[in-house]
């Protein structure tokens, strides 16, 4: 298949045997069709036709890894599809405020009904006027409306991208619960396992009259305790797949998740450049920024009604009241006036826009503060459930050594029955303790690629390669 595109785009199926032509250049379109040549290239054409069918659904995302998830949510979730609403109706308000540039029409009919005897109105009973209006000096108000509404343009597509990466720190929030419900199921099955692999162990030592019955009964207990933690855990489990595929929108299942397994992101860099970056493209500052620009294009609106508006007025009039079947009349006006509103309610709106001006400047501030304050936590935060899981992950194999040291022992009498179980619940809880770091790293983790890296570029950012190549989470 030979495809070359300049000013033409010829498709052929060999190098001498066109099929299809498109002539751009020239508009035109010339088909040629001959079944010889389909017979002959029928495997080219079965082969193209398939490539295409490929590419397609290449092109549609796929998977259930935690990236593609957050992009299924972004992009079908209510939350985010309202706040583009919003964004859209902020251009409109941007397209109405440019429009305060041109001239305003008017067209105005009036009709009169008067006594005979009123020699004010002797003219026509109908007057029709078109007029138009163009501001020529307004002092600077209309240029701070199109600031307010390019402000509040830019506040509402950060609202946009806060709804996007609160979506998105949900979506994570989820992964992670199901993460944890996921591991903690499997830690409770483990033990169900191996606390029935005892019962029958000591089952058949009492029918060779190596144990006794009070022996069983522990294990029997224990077992029956184990299994509670089972339902329990796979209560939980089903929650949260039911909580994940809430916020993806779409039907979810174990299997899918496990066939692509996210693990814990991996943040490589300097901690004062990463919080930088993370605070540079926050969208909530973003706002909060957009929100001082709109209070500053208030204060200057505030200011400019306090200066009169000069404007020119074009009109032509139909009809006289003062003479009647008077001929057409053109008329130019030049307009000074203005407007200070009821008794000095124009000062007190400027004192108000300065104060709300002050106000966004310090809920910025503040808001800065707590995103540092919260970066830094996650940072710490991060860096310590990464080692607790790798303390936690050689503990859990110490424990296990121990537990098939102890059931040895316990065979050959130097162990007693109570310690072979104390040491199967020790491994439980630390492969149960395990399994919430796991979570909660994981959860740490790609909340802060989220807030460095954003929504955008978080899939094209490494992972933790140890991790996701083995598939282990913990």
């Amino acid at each position: 298949m030979l495809i070359n595109r300049t000013d033409n785009l010829l498709l052929t199926l060999s190098a001498n045997k066109p099929i299809l032509v498109y002539n751009f250049a020239g508009l035109r379109v010339a088909l040629f069709f001959m079944v010889n040549i389909f017979m002959v290239n029928r495997r080219r054409v079965i082969v193209v036709l398939l490539c295409f069918v490929a590419f397609g659904a290449q092109a549609q995302p796929s998977g259930f890894d935690l990236p593609t998830l957050i992009f299924k949510a972004v992009a079908s979730h209510a939350s985010v599809k309202g706040s583009l609403s919003l964004e859209a109706s902020a251009k409109q308000g941007v397209e109405t405020a440019r429009w305060q540039y041109f001239p305003t029409p008017e067209v105005s009919i009036n009709q009169i009904n008067t006594s005979q005897d009123d020699f004010q109105f002797r003219g026509d009973d109908r007057v029709f006027v078109i007029s138009l209006s163009q501001p020529l000096w307004a002092g600077g108000r209309i240029d701070a409306g199109l600031e307010q509404s390019k402000a509040e343009l830019m506040a509402a597509k950060s609202e946009t991208q806060i709804s996007r990466r609160d979506l998105a720190l949900n979506v994570i929030n989820a992964y992670a619960q199901w993460v944890a419900s996921y591991l903690q199921y499997q830690v409770s099955t483990d033990s169900q396992s191996k606390h029935y692999t005892l019962q029958q162990r000591i089952k058949r030592r009492i029918k060779e009259g190596l144990s006794s019955s009070s022996d069983l009964n522990l294990v029997t207990s224990r077992l029956r305790r184990v299994e509670v933690s089972v339902n329990a855990a796979q209560a939980r489990h089903e929650s949260a797949l039911y909580n994940l595929a809430d916020f993806v929108g779409e039907p979810i299942s174990q299997a899918n998740l496990l066939q692509d397994l996210s693990t814990g992101y991996l943040i490589s860099g300097e901690v004062e450049a990463l919080r930088e970056k993370a605070l540079t493209m926050d969208p909530r500052l973003g706002q909060l920024l957009a929100e001082q620009k709109v209070a500053k294009a208030v204060l200057k609106q505030s200011a400019a009604q306090l200066s009169p508006e000069l404007r020119l007025r074009l009109e032509r009039q139909w009809g006289s009241f003062t003479f009647e079947n008077a001929d057409p009349v053109n008329r130019m006006y030049l307009e000074l006036s203005s407007n200070f509103g009821a008794g000095l309610s124009s000062f007190s709106a400027t004192k108000t826009a300065k104060f709300e001006l002050q106000a966004a400047k310090q809920a910025f501030e503040a808001e800065r503060g707590r995103l540092w304050s919260e970066f830094q936590i996650d940072w710490l935060s991060n860096e310590s459930l990464r080692q607790q899981k790798k303390d936690l992950q050689s503990s859990v194999k110490a424990a296990k050594k121990i537990q098939q040291s102890w059931y040895r022992q316990f065979l050959v009498g130097r162990k007693d029955w109570q310690d072979v179980m104390n040491s199967i619940r020790e491994v439980t809880q630390i492969e149960s303790q395990a399994a919430d770091i796991a979570s909660e790293q994981l959860l740490t983790s790609w909340r802060l690629g989220i807030r460095i890296h954003g929504i955008k570029r978080i899939a094209q950012v490494s992972l933790d390669h140890e991790d996701r190549s083995s598939k282990v989470i913990w």
